[in-house]
C-alpha cells in the first residue's frame, strides 16, 4: 500500500469515527459540558434537549430515544461570519459548521446532561493538496478512479473539528435546566 493510499485510509477512518460511526467515547467533564439534577425523568429532560435545540437555531437529526442521545443536523457558516479564535486554513471564508451533541444519563435518582457543540472547518482543498502532492513527481501518478472519481463530493469532504463552543453548550444546558424547573412546577 503505498503512502498516499495509506493517508487516505487513515484520514477516512479518522473522519468515520468522529462523526460518531463507531462506538463513541462516554462522556465525561473533559470533553463535555456537564450539568446534574437531582431527582428528574430522563424523557423529561430528552424533551427539555429537544427544545433547547431549537430555541439555540439547532435542527435535531432523528434519534433513538434508548440511547438518551441527540445529536443536532450540520449548521452552516462562513469563517468569516464568526469569530473562529484562530486563523481560517486556505482563507477567511472557508465553509464552517456547528454540530451539537446532548446526552442524558439517570444512574439511579440522579440526571446528568451532558452537551458539547463542536466547531468544525472545511478542509477538503488542504487534504487533496496534501493526499496528491506526496509523490514527489511531475508526472501523474493516479487516476482519477484512485482519486475520487468514484464517490460523491459528500463523501469526499474533510472536516477538521478546531474548538468547542463551550459558550453555546452552557446556554444550552441553561435552557434545558430552565424547561425542566419550569416543568416541576406549573
Amino acid at each position: 500500500m503505498c503512502a498516499k493510499q495509506f493517508l487516505g485510509s487513515f484520514v477516512m477512518c479518522l473522519t468515520i469515527a468522529a462523526l460518531g460511526g463507531c462506538a463513541t467515547q462516554a462522556p465525561t467533564a473533559a470533553n463535555f459540558s456537564v450539568r446534574h439534577f437531582e431527582n428528574g425523568d430522563r424523557d423529561v429532560f430528552l424533551a427539555a434537549a429537544a427544545a433547547a435545540f431549537e430555541q439555540s437555531g439547532y435542527e435535531t437529526s432523528p434519534h433513538d430515544p434508548d440511547t438518551g442521545r441527540l445529536v443536532s443536523a450540520p449548521r452552516f457558516d462562513v469563517a468569516g461570519d464568526q469569530p473562529s479564535g484562530r486563523a481560517s486554513t486556505l482563507s477567511s471564508k472557508s465553509l464552517m459548521r456547528r454540530i451539537a451533541e446532548i446526552r442524558v444519563e439517570q444512574p439511579g435518582d440522579r440526571v446528568s446532561v451532558f452537551c458539547r457543540v463542536l466547531v468544525q472547518e472545511q478542509t477538503t482543498r488542504v487534504h487533496r493538496m496534501l493526499a496528491f502532492d506526496q509523490s514527489g513527481s511531475d508526472s501523474p501518478a493516479t487516476t482519477p478512479i484512485e482519486r475520487d472519481a468514484a464517490t460523491t463530493d459528500r463523501q469526499n469532504t474533510v472536516w477538521a473539528t478546531i474548538r468547542r463552543d463551550r459558550w453555546t453548550e452552557r446556554r444550552i444546558l441553561a435552557v434545558i435546566g430552565e424547561r425542566v424547573v419550569d416543568n416541576k412546577n406549573p
